[in-house]
């Protein structure tokens, strides 16, 4: 097929001569032009764009990341948010304007949250305390009366309602507890402090309770009244559990874990998972408490506050065990 060409033509009458000039375009094969057009541009011009576009592709990353570390930092800051953490906020410093609005409405919902909570804390402390007031009125008038066939039930009782008052107040101290990162705590020397003040209980249930494991001290992270009153639930609940004329054993190791065990029937293992629920009370519990279950949901509360982990198991020989584990402190270095 003959080739198509297309073109113009233009006569100009430059200085008395004439001039010609023809520009014609190959109609087979219009990208030759392109073609070559390109092909200069490459060569002359090509060596320095690719290092623009590549220094533009880093401009881009770099302006992506510094605008991205405030939201990664935000999203560090919400991963510490939780009930024992109601008053931490999202930062806005350095946000982009287009989320900006997010995160302060996120910000103002954490506003109302930990308001519903204060609510909520402020009632469970408010009705225990009142609950004190009659309760220490009602023993003082029983203690007035003639020792009678009721006078005793009526005195375990009253034991039994104060327990739970001081439990509920537990509760609501542990619900606004707020923990030091660095603050720490012998971990022996709390476990030392809780046999020796439940002692004199066991004893009156005519059982014992010893302290075994490690003689020196375990610096483990967190609160000492807190742990103590994890401990101290425990240890109380062993007790009211393990046979006549039995021990309860409390068990320190260097890895920051203890062990409280008893003598008793042990717990189901479906029922394990259960026990930590507030006011939850199986069949276990009916046989011989005077609680409310409440003992055993301030332990795992004090765990979860203070990022360890609690096990239960039966042991081979009858009786439950409790394994409460928690991070060891980091040991301060020695001075001259």
């Amino acid at each position: 097929m003959a080739d198509r060409i297309s073109g113009a033509s233009a006569t100009k009458l430059v200085g008395g001569q004439t001039l010609r000039i023809q520009v014609a375009e190959d109609l087979s094969h219009r990208d030759v032009i392109i073609d070559d057009i390109v092909s200069n541009f490459f060569r002359r011009v090509g060596w320095i764009t690719i290092p623009i576009l590549l220094i533009l592709l880093a401009t881009d990353i770099l302006i992506f990341r510094r605008a991205v570390i405030p939201l990664l930092r935000a999203s560090e800051e919400a991963r510490s948010i939780g009930p024992a953490r109601t008053d931490i906020r999202l930062p806005t410093e350095g946000i982009p304007s287009e989320i900006l609005p997010l995160v302060t409405a996120v910000n103002q919902a954490f506003d109302r949250l930990e308001d519903g909570f204060h609510v909520q804390r402020q009632f469970t402390a408010d009705a225990a305390h009142q609950l004190r007031t009659p309760l220490a009125i009602l023993r003082t008038r029983i203690e007035t009366l003639d020792v009678g066939k009721g006078t005793k039930e009526l005195h375990a009782d009253i034991e039994s309602m104060s327990r739970i008052v001081s439990q509920l107040l537990e509760i609501a101290e542990l619900d606004t507890l707020v923990l030091d990162p660095g603050e720490t705590a012998d971990l022996r020397a709390v476990c030392a402090e809780v046999v020796g003040s439940i002692a004199p209980y066991a004893l009156a249930q005519q059982k014992d309770i010893a302290l075994r494991g490690t003689d020196g001290p375990v610096r483990v992270k967190g609160n000492a009244e807190m742990l103590q009153r994890a401990i101290f639930n425990l240890a109380e609940n062993a007790i009211k559990y393990t046979a006549d004329a039995t021990s309860v054993d409390v068990e320190v190791h260097e890895d920051g874990s203890v062990q409280v065990r008893d003598c008793g029937p042990g717990i189901a293992p479906a029922e394990q998972g259960l026990v930590f629920q507030r006011f939850w009370r199986g069949d276990r519990q009916r046989q011989r408490t005077d609680g409310a279950g409440l003992g055993l949901s301030i332990v795992r509360g004090v765990v979860d506050d203070h990022d360890a982990t609690i096990k239960v198991e039966n042991l081979p020989s009858g009786g439950a065990q409790f394994t409460l584990s928690f991070r060891l402190a980091k040991a301060e270095p020695a001075t001259a």
